[in-house]
C-alpha cells in the first residue's frame, strides 16, 4: 500500500488508512482557524486503491492544482490542495518492499518504520525495550505532527518527551537502535528545536548519534545547518565532540567525511556567533 503525507506549513503529516478531515472544527484531524474554512471542509480518504479528496459541501470549495473539484478526485504525488488561502502538498512514498535500505534511511517517515518493525517482529506488536519505545514513538509522532500544524509546539513537546527520554535511557544502557528509527527521532527533534528555539533538542541528536557512533544522514545535517545557528545556547563544543567520536570510532567513507566537514562548518559558525 502506498504511503501518503500531507505537507502543511513546513510540517509533514502522515495520512493513515481511513478518512482524514480538514476543517475549522477542532474535531477535524487538521483544524484550521480561518473564517474562510468550513467546519468540515474537505476529506482525504486513503485506501488500498490510493488517496482521494472530496469537498464536504464547503462554502468556498476545494482546489487541486488550481482547479476546483466537483466530485471525489484521486490524488497523486506533488498534487497541491488549496482550501481558502491555505495550500497543502501531497507526497507519495512507495511501500517498503520496493525501496532499498539506503533510500529508506533518507526518507525518514514513521509509517515505513512501523512496517519494517512489523516484518522484523513477525507482525506482532513489540512489548519490551527499544522496540516498544520506537513503536510508541511512531504513533505519538502523528499526534505531534497535528500539534505542530495547529501551531502548538509545546503540546507536541509534551507528547514526545517521554519516548525521547526512554530511547536515550535505552541507548545509554547499551541498547542498539536501528539508524532508520533514530532518524525518525532526529526529524522530530529538529522540529522541536526550530519551533521552540531550544538547543537541548539538537544536543539530543548529537548525543544520540554519538552514542550509536552513526554518521548522521545528509537530510538531518541539512536541517541542523539551518536551525543550529539560530539557537542561542547551542555550543560548538557539542558539534566538535560528536565529530571527534565518529572520526575515531569508525572507518568513514569520502561521502561521510564530507558530511562531517559540513558539521565542522556549523561548529565554526556557532563559535563565531553567525
Amino acid at each position: 500500500m502506498q504511503q501518503f503525507r500531507l505537507r502543511y506549513r513546513a510540517h509533514d503529516i502522515e495520512l493513515p488508512p481511513g478518512e482524514f478531515v480538514i476543517g475549522r472544527s477542532e474535531e477535524c484531524q487538521l483544524s484550521i482557524d480561518d473564517a474562510m474554512v468550513s467546519r468540515r471542509h474537505a476529506s482525504i480518504r486513503v485506501t488500498d486503491a490510493g488517496a482521494f479528496v472530496v469537498d464536504l459541501g464547503s462554502r468556498n470549495g476545494v482546489l487541486v492544482n488550481g482547479a476546483r473539484i466537483n466530485a471525489e478526485r484521486p490524488l497523486h504525488d506533488r498534487d497541491r490542495i488549496s482550501i481558502g488561502k491555505h495550500e497543502m502538498l501531497i507526497s507519495v512514498a512507495m511501500p517498503d518492499s520496493q525501496r532499498s535500505r539506503g533510500f529508506l534511511a533518507r526518507t525518514l517517515g514513521p509509517t515505513e518504520l512501523a512496517a519494517l518493525e512489523a516484518k522484523a517482529g513477525g507482525g506482532r506488536p513489540p512489548t519490551t525495550g527499544t522496540a516498544k519505545v520506537v513503536a510508541s514513538f511512531a504513533t505519538l509522532s502523528q499526534l505531534a505532527d497535528k500539534m505542530f500544524a495547529l501551531g502548538r509546539p509545546e503540546e507536541a513537546e509534551r507528547v514526545l518527551s517521554g519516548p525521547f527520554a526512554d530511547l536515550m535511557r535505552e541507548m545509554k544502557g547499551g541498547a542498539a537502535v536501528d539508524p532508520i528509527a533514530l532518524g525518525r527521532f532526529a526529524v522530530q527533534a529538529v522540529k522541536l528545536a526550530s519551533e521552540l528555539q531550544r538547543a537541548s533538542w539538537v544536543e539530543w541528536i548529537f548525543d544520540a548519534y554519538g552514542l550509536m557512533k552513526y554518521v548522521m544522514p545528509a537530510p538531518i545535517i541539512d536541517e541542523l545547518l539551518i536551525v543550529g545557528p539560530k539557537l542561542k545556547h547551542l555550543r560548538e563544543q557539542t558539534v566538535h565532540a560528536y565529530v571527534k567520536i565518529i572520526t575515531h570510532a569508525t572507518t568513514i567513507t569520502a561521502t561521510e567525511r564530507f558530511l562531517l566537514t559540513r558539521l565542522d562548518g556549523l561548529a565554526q559558525r556557532l563559535a563565531a556567533g553567525i
